[in-house]
């Protein structure tokens, strides 16, 4: 586990996860300035990041982690705060998913009355759509071989989707997780292509309101069935640069970034500049072939993991910033709870550390 660090101006301490969108709990008004500095909730949020904002197609990965303000999945992650790792709770899904015995079929029943932001509603057919999309060859999915235990998708009825699985697969939860588009806007095609890319729509806390070269400006859904976010309008700046970003974040120009480690580190105790540090679900891993005799072999899998020395590592090339994961394995069997499968969304508000608020990253 790693934590990753948010810089923030004082009165708005923002985490942004990776993807680089995030709705934070609380922000200033900032009028039509750069960032806003502070003040009350509803106005307008500044962030930077260095994700381009021309890749909002849930096809591509856009939202594949549940922390996107425009997209929602079937599930979502959700914690108690930064320092616990969360549970993932229902979000499209309007209940928990139902799990076979033998864990071959995936059941999960919809919640009634949700709308995208073209006005249309969700059904089980959007939801098939969209994961058939990521799976077929001509989309050139990059997350495509993260679903391939799914071998079909059911549509019993309107609200209903059973996912079928060609074996057992313990990361079958954090599948679910993946932003629904409308079927309509899921031609067949290259996803590079979609129309998702520049004009996404999902179903979201937030809409995408103007986008031009390098910024997304996102205002929040005064229709979304948990009524609209706290922050406004929330201002997504793409800055590849991160030591651009920091300087950015010292200038006032954005309210917040994520920085790696080393670099937040020398910005901590500046004026004007609070530094937030989350423990991240992020880990790393050696993914051995369980089907070749020797690395299928338990006894020489228990060896190979004694034999590596994950205190050395953290300190020599994670500069001290992580610690060893725990030695049960981080995806779940059949429980969608914070037990079995850790999946970070952290945030924060002025004078105290929070826990995620709905559709933030």
């Amino acid at each position: 586990m790693r934590p990753f660090y948010a810089v923030a101006s004082v009165g708005l301490a923002v985490a942004l996860a990776a993807s680089g969108c995030a709705m934070p709990s609380a922000a200033g008004d900032g009028g039509e300035g750069g960032g806003s500095g502070g003040g009350s909730v509803g106005g307008r949020v500044v962030l930077a990041d260095s994700a381009p904002m021309d890749e909002f197609n849930p096809v591509s990965g856009y939202g594949s982690t549940g922390v996107s303000p425009l997209y929602e999945g079937l599930l979502r992650p959700a914690a108690e705060d930064d320092e616990t790792l969360p549970d993932l709770v229902p979000a499209l899904a309007a209940a928990e998913p139902e799990v076979s015995d033998d864990g071959l079929t995936w059941t999960v029943r919809l919640r009634e009355g949700v709308r995208f932001h073209d006005g249309s509603a969700l059904d089980s057919g959007d939801v098939a759509a969209t994961y058939r999309a990521v799976v077929d060859p001509v989309s050139g999915s990059p997350i495509a071989s993260d679903y391939t235990s799914i071998a079909r998708i059911g549509t019993p009825d309107p609200l209903t989707v059973e996912f079928g699985l060609d074996a057992p697969d313990p990361g079958m939860p954090a599948r679910l997780l993946l932003g629904i588009a409308p079927s309509e806007l899921l031609a067949p095609g290259p996803a590079a292509e979609s129309t998702l890319n520049t004009a996404p729509v999902g179903t979201g806390p937030y809409r995408l309101q103007r986008l031009s070269p390098g910024e997304a400006v996102l205002v929040g859904d005064h229709d979304h069935r948990d009524g609209a976010p706290d922050v406004d309008t929330l201002v997504l700046r793409s800055v590849p640069d991160e030591n651009a970003r920091a300087q950015m974040v010292l200038t006032g120009e954005v309210d917040g970034t994520v920085l790696p480690p080393a670099l937040a580190a020398g910005l901590a105790g500046r004026d004007g500049v609070e530094l937030v540090s989350v423990g991240s679900a992020d880990w790393r891993a050696v993914a051995l072939p369980t089907a070749h005799p020797f690395t299928g072999d338990p006894a020489v899998r228990r060896a190979l993991s004694l034999a590596v020395d994950r205190e050395a590592l953290v300190e020599h090339v994670l500069a001290g910033h992580g610690g060893p994961p725990p030695r049960r394995s981080p995806t779940p069997t059949r429980s969608t709870s914070r037990s079995a499968w850790p999946a970070s969304k952290p945030t924060a508000e002025p004078g105290r550390r929070a826990g995620p608020t709905r559709g933030a990253n």
